[in-house]
């Protein structure tokens, strides 16, 4: 029995679906990968008035994303203007991290522009680390330090996921002697690196068949306290 099978029983029996109702179908059909029924679900919502909320629309915004169909979830996105609602923090973060793994930074970088203008600023280090993250993935470094550097600037402190994931990134394109700067930062601003951020490091020496630098790694991170990688 399909969802849309199984509102039509409700319906006569009786029973008037509400959003609460209609909203756990959307999470349910979307977390089966069931999209087309999910947006029927969708157009009933609208169709008996019982209007969507963000909730509903972040949940197909977050499922078409992370299924690569980036421009019907912007698409989505778009329209919510149109319908009284404006696009929230989980708005944005699902759409900059299915744009950034879909490879497309530069529109990534304009929605966060335009998140900052939008009376819905960054404020979520997920904000920050997602774009940081999806910049270093596609090489661009300048681009995700630039970021990295907002964060302080707005307010928005950093966590270990943050300075994690740019080391990655410095360390991928044999920045390492920048790497290791931000590594001391991050010491200095109190957070302990963790086994992720020693394996950027011993994994860019190992590459490269520096064994003794390599060596100092496991070395600084047996007395640091991270555990090992193997």
């Amino acid at each position: 029995m399909t969802a849309l099978e199984i509102l039509d029983v409700m319906l006569q029996e009786g029973f008037d679906p509400d959003l609460v109702t209609y909203n756990t179908l959307l999470s349910g059909l979307c977390k089966s990968g069931e999209m087309e029924e999910a947006i029927a679900v969708l157009n009933q919502m609208v169709e008996r008035d019982c209007l969507p909320n963000m909730v509903s629309y972040n949940t197909l915004i977050s499922t078409l994303c992370a299924s690569g169909r980036i421009e019907e979830a912007m698409e989505l996105a778009r329209a919510l203007t149109v319908k009284g609602l404006l696009p929230d923090v989980c708005t944005f973060n699902a759409l900059i991290n299915g744009l950034c793994k879909d490879g497309n930074h530069k529109i990534a970088m304009e929605l966060f522009e335009e998140m900052k203008n939008s009376g819905c600023p960054p404020d979520d280090v997920v904000t920050y680390n997602t774009l940081i993250d999806g910049l270093c993935k596609n090489q661009r470094i300048e681009d995700a330090e630039e970021v990295f550097d907002q964060m302080e600037l707005h307010g928005v402190s950093r966590n270990v996921v943050t300075y994690n994931i740019l080391i990655d990134g410095l360390c991928k394109d044999r920045r390492v002697d920048e790497a290791t700067e931000l590594m001391d930062q991050m010491i200095v601003a109190g957070m302990k690196p963790d086994k992720l951020t020693y394996n950027s490091l011993l994994s860019f020496y190992c590459r490269g068949g520096n064994i003794k630098k390599a060596a100092d790694i496991v070395q600084t991170m047996t007395s640091m306290g991270a555990s090992r990688t193997w």
